[in-house]
C-alpha cells in the first residue's frame, strides 16, 4: 500500500509538471496551507519557504493584485473562484489561471479548500494573437469569405454584409453564386475554380449583385487554405468593392474618347510634351504628317525623331524658351519640301499643375500657306495701287 501510494504521488507530480498545473490545500482548523512542488515552481518560490496569503500576493503582478484580492474575498463569501492574472517570477511576467473549491460549515464559515494554479503563459500569448487576428479580420475594410471545398460559405466578416446587404446568417451554408449578376462571363468562373482547385491563387474582377438588386464591382483574390500537412481544406476570398473606382474609370475613358475625337477632328496639329520635349500625346493630323499610322507611334519620340535636324533643333529651342520663361510663344516659319514652300504657324504654352509645378508644353501648329499667299497677293495689289500713274479713288 505504501509503494502504491508512493507511485501514485510520483505520477501526480509528473502529471502536474507536464501540465504545468500546481495544486494547493487549505485547512483552517489546523491553519495549514500546503502547495505542491509544481505550485512552488510556478511561483518561483523555494519549497521550504513558509507559506501565507501575503507571500502569494507579493508574486501577483501589481496591476492585478486588487482584482485578485477582490476575487478571493468574494470566494470566501461564497462566490466561485476562477481568475486569470499575471505573476512576476524572476522579473519575468507569467500568466496563470487559478481555480478553487472552498468548503464552509453550517454557519457559512470557511473551513477548508482545495485549488489549482496553471501556467498558461504560452496559451495566453496564442489567445492574444488569435484575438488580434480575429479583430483584424472582423474590422477589415475588405470583404473576407471562407468556404469549404464545395464552395459552401463557412464565414464572412461584417464588411461583407455591409457591401452585399446579406447578413452572416443569410449566407452561411450558401454558395457565393448567390451574388452572381450574370454580367461576369462564365469562362471567368471556370478559370477561378480551375486555378484554386490546382492550388493556385486567382485574381480578377467580378461584377456582382447585392441583395437589393443593385450591381457592384469588386476586385477579388481567391486562394486555398492548407492544413499543417499541406492539404487544401478551405478556400479564402478577399474582395474589395471598386464600384466607385470603376465608375470613375468609365467616366475617364469616356472623357478621353471625347477629347480624342475633339483633337483628331481639329484641322491642325496638336501635341503635348513633357519637360524633356518627349511627346506624351498627339492628334491624328500630326501623326499623319509624320508619316505614321497612328498617334501612339509618336508617343515617346522627340522632334529629332520626326523632323530634319535644323527644324528639330529650332523646335526644341522654342520648347526650352517656353519652359524657362513659363510664357506662351507664337511663331511663323517657312518650310521647304521637295522644292515647294509652305508656311506654318506654331503656338506653344507651358502646362502646370494646381500647385504650379511645371509638367510640360502644349502646342498646336497649322498650315497658313494659303493665308500667306493671300497676304502676298494683297501686298502686291497694294503696291500696284501705290505705284500707278493714274489717280485711283
Amino acid at each position: 500500500a505504501e509503494e502504491a501510494l508512493r507511485r501514485s504521488e510520483l505520477n501526480l507530480r509528473k502529471a502536474q509538471e507536464v501540465a504545468e498545473l500546481g495544486s494547493w490545500t487549505l485547512e483552517l482548523c489546523t491553519n495549514r496551507l500546503e502547495w505542491s512542488e509544481q505550485t512552488y515552481r510556478i511561483f518561483g518560490i523555494a519549497p521550504d519557504t513558509p507559506l501565507n496569503y501575503e507571500i502569494f500576493l507579493e508574486r501577483v503582478h501589481p496591476d492585478d493584485r486588487e482584482a485578485v484580492n477582490a476575487a478571493w474575498k468574494a470566494a470566501v463569501a461564497g462566490a466561485p473562484y476562477d481568475v486569470v492574472h499575471r505573476i512576476v517570477v524572476n522579473r519575468a511576467i507569467r500568466w496563470v489561471r487559478e481555480r478553487a473549491e472552498l468548503h464552509f460549515d453550517a454557519q457559512g464559515q470557511l473551513r477548508s479548500g482545495v485549488g489549482t494554479v496553471q501556467d498558461i503563459t504560452e496559451r495566453h500569448a496564442i489567445t492574444v494573437e488569435l484575438r488580434r487576428l480575429s479583430q483584424v479580420v472582423e474590422q477589415s475594410p475588405l470583404s473576407v469569405v471562407v468556404t469549404d471545398l464545395n464552395g459552401r460559405i463557412e464565414y464572412v466578416n461584417p464588411y461583407f454584409s455591409q457591401v452585399t446587404g446579406y447578413s452572416r446568417a443569410e449566407v452561411i451554408g450558401q454558395n457565393p453564386r448567390l451574388l452572381k449578376s450574370g454580367e461576369t462571363p462564365p469562362e471567368e468562373y471556370r478559370r477561378l475554380w480551375e486555378t484554386i482547385a490546382h492550388g493556385g491563387a486567382w485574381t480578377g474582377i467580378l461584377h456582382n449583385r447585392r441583395k437589393d438588386g443593385s450591381l457592384y464591382w469588386e476586385r477579388a483574390v481567391v486562394a486555398p487554405i492548407r492544413d499543417a500537412e499541406g492539404r487544401i481544406t478551405q478556400y479564402l476570398g478577399i474582395k474589395q468593392d471598386i464600384t466607385v473606382q470603376k465608375q470613375l474609370e468609365d467616366q475617364l475613358r469616356q472623357r478621353e474618347r471625347y477629347q480624342r475625337a475633339l483633337l483628331d477632328n481639329f484641322p491642325f496639329m496638336v501635341w503635348l510634351k513633357d519637360t524633356h520635349s518627349r511627346f506624351l500625346a498627339v492628334n491624328q493630323p500630326l501623326a499623319k504628317i509624320c508619316g505614321l499610322l497612328n498617334t501612339d507611334a509618336v508617343v515617346g519620340k522627340t522632334d529629332r525623331d520626326l523632323w530634319p535636324r535644323e527644324v528639330a533643333e529650332r523646335h526644341q529651342a522654342d520648347d526650352r524658351t517656353v519652359l524657362a520663361t513659363r510664357r506662351k510663344k507664337a511663331a511663323e516659319e517657312q518650310l521647304f519640301e521637295q522644292g515647294k514652300s509652305r508656311w506654318v504657324e506654331t503656338y506653344k504654352a507651358p502646362v502646370v499643375d494646381q500647385d504650379g509645378a511645371l509638367l510640360g508644353i502644349v502646342g498646336f501648329a497649322r498650315d497658313i500657306t494659303d493665308r500667306k499667299q493671300a497676304e502676298e497677293r494683297l501686298r502686291l495689289a497694294a503696291s500696284v495701287f501705290e505705284h500707278a500713274h493714274e489717280g485711283i479713288i
